[in-house]
């Protein structure tokens, strides 16, 4: 592709400063980030921070730019998609049949450039195309001591690179998800400078390699051990054994939390809805465990008691509820891991009032009242034996104690939120 056509892609999209005519015989085939060689390529485009240069024809970017998306724009520009499709029918073929180690080795061949494969933390390197770069190595060190490794807010960029704070050596990490549940990261390690065409096919290939590793279960079996945790603290006492259980399957035993039950509101299955709240939540929060526990969807979110107050924290529940299909009942805020038992049967307790909409106004004001039966009466405009039933339905129905003080601050916060949502 000529220089000019491709500059007047991209002049709409990049705070470009140009200040002499493009040579109108400049071509370009390849796009590589990095600084202009000795002896540079006449159809390479070396992009930097400031400019990108071409057989030492530079042109000035007017501001500094983030040159990982302009890499990618830059690959979507000059390579096609029937391209993209031909790299990867063959590894897609390959497959059908060949093991895990071997495709992957395929698409690092392809690539040119070592693959890692690692979990959800980014914390643990699960497999890599060479020893150099296995959990065992220099970097494979650094994420395991990192807390997360990356950032779970950027899970769901089409790819993002690492700084020197998330790793050793840079990363060029693409996401990979199986309908819709994160399984964890593909990433080349980037020894050599990175090139557009890496950027087009590292996406194309992880799909082939998610479902190879769903297949041969490279990654499957650690996230259904993790699924077990929030089990754990709803069966077994909590003790160091658990502890450990959750430092083995790479997360932190909580000592921050809130549970949430989520209830499908639309046709869907709970696998669906769990497979659905993962993919929404984990960019959310620092840890997100979740799992279908007696045929409950539950939630187990580590967020800090300021947090908790927070707006922010109602709004993230707005998006989950209206794009998960579901109804949340959030349980109080609680440090203890072994309070977890409690907060279940809190949020059980609570959903049985969902189709008794006159109890639930009558439990909201009481609440509002600060438990004073006299105030609740006048604000309801009701004679106080008529609230007196009411009071007597809701505990028939709840089991719950509506006179004890910390039974009616869980109450609080939790309708709080519901009622947050309703509007």
């Amino acid at each position: 592709m000529r220089l000019n056509k491709l500059i007047n892609q991209l002049t709409t999209k990049l705070p470009l400063n140009l200040c002499s005519p493009i040579p109108p015989l400049l071509m370009v085939d390849s796009v590589t980030l990095s600084s202009v060689p000795e002896h540079p390529q006449k159809t390479t485009l070396y992009l930097e921070p400031l400019s990108f240069t071409i057989d030492n024809y530079c042109i000035q970017f007017s501001t500094p730019i983030n040159v990982l998306p302009v890499l990618i724009e830059l690959g979507i520009i000059l390579i096609s998609n029937n391209y993209i499709q031909k790299q990867q029918n063959p590894i897609a073929l390959k497959a059908i049949a060949a093991d895990f180690d071997i495709i992957i080795q395929i698409a690092d061949n392809e690539l040119d450039a070592p693959l890692i494969l690692l979990d959800l933390d980014g914390q643990q390197i699960i497999t890599a195309t060479t020893p150099a770069y296995d959990e065992s190595s220099t970097i494979g060190h650094f994420l395991a001591n990192q807390d997360p490794a990356l950032d779970p807010s950027k899970f769901y960029h089409h790819m993002y690179l690492t700084t020197q704070a998330e790793s050793a050596i840079p990363l060029l990490l693409t996401p990979l998800a199986y309908q819709g549940n994160p399984l964890g990261y593909l990433a080349i390690v980037v020894i050599n400078p990175l090139t557009a065409e890496q950027t087009r096919l590292l996406p194309a290939f992880a799909r082939v390699i998610t479902c190879a590793s769903v297949r041969d279960k490279i990654v499957g079996n650690s996230l259904s051990q993790r699924d077990r945790l929030v089990s754990l603290l709803l069966t077994e006492p909590t003790d160091t054994t658990i502890e450990q259980q959750f430092k083995t399957q790479g997360a932190i035993l909580p000592e921050n939390m809130v549970l949430i039950k989520c209830e499908p509101i639309a046709n869907q299955s709970l696998p669906t809805l769990k497979a659905r709240l993962t993919y929404l939540m984990m960019p959310m929060f620092s840890q997100v465990l979740i799992t279908i526990h007696h045929h409950v969807c539950l939630a187990l979110v580590t967020i800090n008691l300021s947090d908790y107050n927070q707006q922010l924290f109602h709004d993230q529940l707005t998006t989950i509820a209206t794009r998960g299909k579901c109804r949340l009942i959030v349980s109080n805020f609680y440090t203890n891991p072994h309070d977890t038992i409690s907060a279940y049967q809190f949020c059980n307790r609570a959903a049985r009032l969902k189709n008794h909409t006159e109890l639930v106004y009558t439990l909201q004001a009481y609440l509002l009242a600060t438990c004073n039966l006299t105030e609740t009466a006048r604000t309801l405009f009701v004679h106080p034996n008529t609230l007196r039933k009411r009071m007597q339905h809701i505990t028939y129905l709840t089991g719950l104690d509506l006179k004890d003080a910390k039974t009616c601050f869980k109450l609080a916060a939790s309708l709080e939120i519901s009622h947050y949502l309703q509007i």
